[in-house]
């Protein structure tokens, strides 16, 4: 098949949106789910040249598969907690942030270069975040300024020069004042506190001066300036060549941006939730809410950003059932599904690319998938796909190992630079730890799958040991843990299949309910069964409880 074709399918382009997608295996990640996420990662990225595929894990990571990889050579696939729609997912960061200081005159020019203009603008205060200013405030800030008879406004020396380009005759010793703007001097004894703007006249300089006016403005000077004593001056005087009516205009405009600034609303995170976001802003009457990682400003949303809930694209590899799957996975689009269990997957809006096959390891799947597209993996990617197979087939001794297995690992061995694939794998498993010193509840939720069945909720869990001599030491605590876990995760039945890898012999613990006694397995002791040379919990422990429990 061809994938890169796929991919590039104009109506499945537009569904599918994004071109991230994310590869995962189950919750409980042992070394077939994370090798084949890796692997088929690896494939995907080689024959889709239109989207990006990046391999995760959705579940932590047991000391035995960290020893395991670490034989390898390589870091297993990152941690991705879900696949829910995020504030990350649709935050805006396109928009530059503007200095609180500037004049609201360099901000029409800064709005005026966006196409589309952004309903909110951040606000800084040199490295510190102020808030974000939205047009109802800017909007306000102008309609307040035309209703108000002789409004005042806060102003700088420094941004005056800025908005006008003129040069400063005189600094007074104030370089802020809060003041109303007169043009020319004749009402200046009832404004006492005016920035005078006028053409030069030395009588209503003179007169302004009198009535210390904190800045004085002489427009449309385009010669020399005619000599005038301003020592006894303690306001500041600027020069212009502009006319009156634009110096105005522009003189308005010079108030800092923070003076428009109003109401600031709810802070959110990267992680918070789509439908938690939309639910802050909607019930709001705010353009839009800043958005933080941690301490540091990243962006903002706007209600434009919710209209459209995002989805995040997904394949699932080693599982195909929801309660398996990565959280928030029913809110994902799944692109594809490569497994070799059971099929109990979801429903999906489109056709998409399913590949199950009773094999005895996902990564075999893939490795033939490299084939089929006509694809070498490099030696890394060998070895990881080695790894997988060696590992989930117990060294090719497991009942569901297939001729297809053999052959993927007889070709992945040369491949992968590896010339006794079985001394490979004996050094894979030798990392495996035993059970006494190790913490029940987290062994036994490492791997462990939930099944629904007959209307229970059953937890049947795996792990591997070096050797069940020692069984007898530990088996009592890890009875009263099963116990722990089926009330914790409000499950029905709860059992744990152990298993020596290296001499193909399984024994088995059950948290105990009524279905029990009709398991076909030889009772050692309470809730304690010997499985002898079972060692699949696919081929060998789940139909036996399925028949106990349907039986």
């Amino acid at each position: 098949m061809n994938y890169a074709l796929l991919a590039r399918q104009p109506d499945m382009e537009y569904y599918f949106g994004m071109s991230e997608i994310f590869i995962t295996g189950h919750r409980n990640p042992d070394m077939d789910t994370l090798c084949a996420a890796y692997s088929y990662a690896v494939l995907k990225n080689s024959i889709d040249r239109v989207n990006h595929y990046t391999a995760v894990r959705c579940g932590h990571l047991s000391d035995n598969v960290s020893a395991q990889f670490g034989i390898i050579g390589i870091e297993p696939p990152p941690y991705m907690r879900d696949v829910h729609p995020k504030v990350a997912d649709v935050v805006r960061t396109d928009v530059d942030p503007v200095q609180a200081s500037l004049p609201v005159f360099e901000l029409m020019r800064i709005m005026n270069k966006y196409e589309k203009r952004p309903s909110v603008i951040p606000i800084f205060d040199g490295d510190s975040f102020k808030g974000l200013l939205s047009i109802d405030d800017i909007a306000g800030w102008f309609l307040n300024d035309n209703l108000a008879e002789y409004p005042e406004y806060e102003l700088t020396v420094e941004n005056i020069e800025r908005v006008l380009q003129c040069r400063t005759l005189k600094k007074g010793k104030k370089t802020k004042f809060h003041a109303t703007i007169l043009a020319g001097a004749s009402h200046v004894e009832q404004h006492p506190n005016a920035i005078v703007v006028m053409p030069f006249g030395e009588r209503y300089i003179k007169q302004a001066m009198k009535s210390k006016a904190p800045a004085i403005i002489l427009t449309d000077v385009k010669g020399k300036l005619p000599e005038m004593d301003w020592k006894d001056y303690e306001g500041s005087v600027f020069v212009s060549d502009i006319e009156l009516t634009e110096t105005i205009r522009r003189l308005r405009r010079a108030p800092t941006v923070s003076n428009l600034l109003g109401q600031q609303g709810h802070v959110l995170q990267m992680s918070d939730m789509f439908d938690e976001a939309k639910e802050h802003l909607s019930s709001s009457k705010l353009r839009g809410l800043a958005v933080f990682d941690g301490d540091r400003y990243v962006g903002f949303v706007t209600r434009r950003c919710f209209l459209r809930k995002p989805k995040h694209n997904v394949i699932l590899v080693d599982h195909n059932e929801p309660t398996q799957s990565i959280r928030g996975v029913e809110e994902a689009v799944i692109r594809e599904i490569i497994d070799h269990h059971r099929l109990d997957a979801p429903k999906t809006d489109l056709p998409i690319f399913i590949d199950a096959e009773p094999v005895g390891s996902t990564c075999t799947i893939i490795y033939q998938l490299f084939v089929r597209n006509n694809v070498v993996p490099d030696i890394i990617t060998s070895k990881v796909l080695l790894a997988g197979i060696l590992t989930d087939t117990i060294l090719l001794r497991s009942p569901t190992t297939t001729g297809i297995d053999v052959l993927s690992v007889e070709r992945l061995a040369p491949l992968s630079g590896i010339s006794d694939y079985r001394a490979f794998g004996h050094a894979i498993f030798e990392q495996v730890e035993g059970l006494e010193s190790r913490d029940p509840a987290k062994v036994i939720t490492a791997d462990m799958k939930v099944y629904s069945e007959g209307g229970l909720e059953i937890g049947v869990a795996q792990c591997e040991v070096p050797t069940l001599h020692d069984i007898g030491s530990y088996s009592q605590k890890y009875l009263e843990a099963l116990n722990t876990v089926k009330d914790a995760k409000r499950l029905d039945w709860v059992l744990l299949m152990i298993t020596d890898v290296l001499k193909c012999r399984s024994m088995l613990l059950s948290s105990g309910h009524k279905f029990e006694e009709r398991l076909n397995f030889e009772k050692i002791g309470e809730h304690m069964y010997d499985m002898r040379d079972a060692v699949s919990r696919k081929m060998q422990l789940l139909p036996e409880i399925i028949y106990a429990v349907n039986g």
